[in-house]
């Protein structure tokens, strides 16, 4: 079930959103389902989103390009349709948050959660099997790299901090599990909040950015070091990454590093429980799942 947790904190009324700047943002988690969703809310009529995800302004391009720039991002946007994009660093990068709720305070924000142990473990092999920028065992990268796999997962705080920014019914939260489990009423619960009609595309909820190895490591290095997905036409440097991906199969977490991070997450776990009022599936109530 997705939810909308209770109000703790709001800005005060804030002039309408202006064309060229975003009506809604996916906000995060990375690694939790935000490719899914941005894919069906793109099929939406009401709806409109980037092809290219990740734009990336309020929290890595902010200080190197103007405002124009993210506008031209989104300018494409039909007259009539909320425009949108899907960016999941957004709710723990520094100063993201903040950023966001300056410059367009009355946007609409929605979070996907997935068990944040799980989330850590894949974040660790599209790292080292699909970007080739780790090379460690995951018990030395993930502990050791707290900032990088370990904090995204902090929902608790993060979500707080949003809370302190934005009114409470600008944020719908819900869990990959929500959208595992019922994706129809997970998508019908985003129109509502979004405000548009609930009209579910066909085959909602079928997975995307799967995990997956490159076919090429001097492709892929090559397409990160001058950042080809911006620098190419879209269609180019979208078939160029899809030939370059093969299936991967992530291995099981090893139970000790499971629990370790189990035990690192126990409190913001709880406050995230406390904070949308209902047990989230990885919580003590219900027992975490295997990450895979």
């Amino acid at each position: 079930m997705a939810c909308t947790p209770g109000r703790t904190g709001a800005r005060n009324a804030t002039p309408a959103i202006g064309r060229g700047l975003p009506h809604f943002l996916l906000i995060g988690a990375p690694k939790a389902g935000t490719t899914t969703l941005a894919a069906d809310l793109a099929a939406h009529p009401a709806l409109w989103l980037p092809a290219r995800k990740e734009l990336g302004w309020f929290d890595v391009r902010w200080a190197r390009e103007p405002l124009d720039a993210y506008r031209a991002d989104l300018a494409a946007a039909p007259p009539g349709t909320l425009a949108g994009e899907a960016t999941p660093t957004y709710l723990h990068a520094p100063g993201a948050l903040e950023r966001i709720a300056e410059l367009v305070p009355d946007v609409r924000l929605v979070a996907v959660l997935r068990d944040p142990v799980a989330r850590a473990w894949s974040h660790y092999w599209y790292n080292r099997a699909a970007r080739l920028v780790e090379d460690r065992p995951p018990e030395e990268a993930i502990v050791g790299k707290p900032a990088d796999y370990l904090e995204p997962g902090r929902y608790g705080a993060h979500l707080r901090r949003a809370l302190g920014l934005f009114a409470a019914e600008k944020l719908h939260v819900l869990t990959i599990d929500d959208l595992a489990a019922d994706p129809a009423g997970s998508f019908r619960d985003v129109c509502r909040h979004l405000g548009v009609p609930e009209l579910v595309p066909v085959g909602v909820g079928t997975a995307r950015n799967q995990a997956y190895a490159v076919r090429s490591p001097w492709v892929r290095r090559q397409m990160l070091r001058f950042q080809l997905w911006r620098r190419l036409p879209w269609q180019l440097g979208h078939r160029l990454d899809e030939w370059n991906r093969r299936p991967l199969s992530v291995p099981r977490i090893p139970d000790a590093l499971a629990a370790e991070l189990r035990r690192w997450y126990a409190a913001d776990t709880a406050d995230l429980e406390d904070l949308l009022g209902r047990p989230v599936p990885w919580g003590p109530s219900v027992g975490p799942r295997g990450a895979r």
